[in-house]
């Protein structure tokens, strides 16, 4: 599913700035009342609740059941699912920049965020679990998948015109990272880099790059015939590193991969002749580990990834052309 007509969550859909008729000085942020006063002002108004009611309540898996219904789910992760993550940890950040602790309602509708994210999490660990081995099967309509990226070029209409194609594989970047890195990768250098398409497709299990990259370099073997695949194909393992490694929260992870990007990666892709597309498709998302503790986290990961949920499952294709 091509993400043009679905428009993600943003930050300001759940928080409101108004027009601001005085002049908050660093100062007056010493002052507690002060403080108090700018989260109910210009930070949490009265809309929040009922912007995060309004989230809550189309969160909320799709009604058809059968294996042909891949498409909603793909909707659903894409404009409800993949954004509040992040989202919902900005809130917080804000109100921990000026020493607050999350008022009363905003920890009631967090605590009912989760347990709907939960639930529609279980729904679709349940239908794609019986949904995965039909489509494995061949039997009736079945999403993109994995297998299918090498062939994208043949099957999609408007294809633009390139002196040459490479595939980037970006390992576990899930929806939510793949805006991040658009907006503050790509986006940023619009001379040397032009946006042309995106979608989703999903992956198989286990999602680990392993048993996902098997599927694809068969694949892409049969659509390049005798060229050697290291001349086809980046991997981008950075980013896997980056989500096993990261003890911080979204915020920190998304700003260290764009950081590794920019370091690691962007020289190389200057090299690269003008008009090469680049075909990015990540093998595997991530979630947050349920069990992780900032108080011991040198004891276990903050972010996991290898088994069913949306989020690890349902995962971005894009095309970047190099200027």
């Amino acid at each position: 599913m091509e993400e043009d007509q679905n428009r993600p969550l943003k930050i300001g859909d759940l928080v409101e700035i108004p027009e601001i008729r005085t002049v908050i000085q660093l100062d007056d942020l010493a002052d507690t009342n002060l403080r108090q006063m700018i989260v109910d002002t210009f930070v949490l108004t009265s809309e929040v609740l009922d912007n995060l009611k309004s989230v809550l309540t189309c969160l909320s898996g799709p009604e058809a059941s059968g294996p042909e219904s891949f498409s909603r789910w793909e909707s659903l992760v894409i404009k409800g699912l993949s954004p509040l993550p992040y989202l919902k940890e900005g809130l917080y950040e804000m109100l921990k920049r000026i020493n607050l602790s999350p008022p009363p309602f905003l920890k009631q509708e967090v605590n009912s965020f989760n347990q709907r994210f939960q639930e529609v999490t279980r729904a679709f660990t349940r239908f794609y679990r019986q949904a995965l081995p039909l489509w494995e099967r061949g039997e009736g309509p079945r999403p993109l998948m994995i297998q299918d990226i090498p062939w994208l070029l043949s099957k999609k209409r408007d294809i633009p015109e390139h002196s040459g194609v490479l595939y980037l594989l970006m390992d576990g970047m899930r929806w939510d990272l793949w805006e991040k890195i658009k907006s503050d990768f790509f986006g940023k250098m619009p001379e040397r880099f032009r946006f042309v398409r995106e979608g989703v497709f999903w992956v198989n299990q286990p999602s680990d790059t392993a048993p996902q990259m098997e599927r694809f370099d068969q694949e892409l073997r049969k659509v390049h015939g005798d060229r050697d695949v290291q001349d086809l194909l980046w991997k981008v393992s950075g980013i896997d590193e980056k989500v096993h490694t990261e003890k911080g929260p979204l915020s920190h992870l998304f700003g260290n991969v764009v950081s590794y990007l920019r370091l690691e990666i962007l020289y190389r892709l200057k090299a690269l002749p003008s008009r090469t597309l680049l075909i990015l498709f990540a093998d595997h998302g991530f979630v947050e580990n349920p069990s992780f503790s900032p108080a011991n986290k040198y004891e276990s990961p903050r972010y996991l990834h290898g088994k069913d949920s949306p989020l690890e499952v349902i995962v971005p294709w894009a095309w970047v052309m190099r200027i």
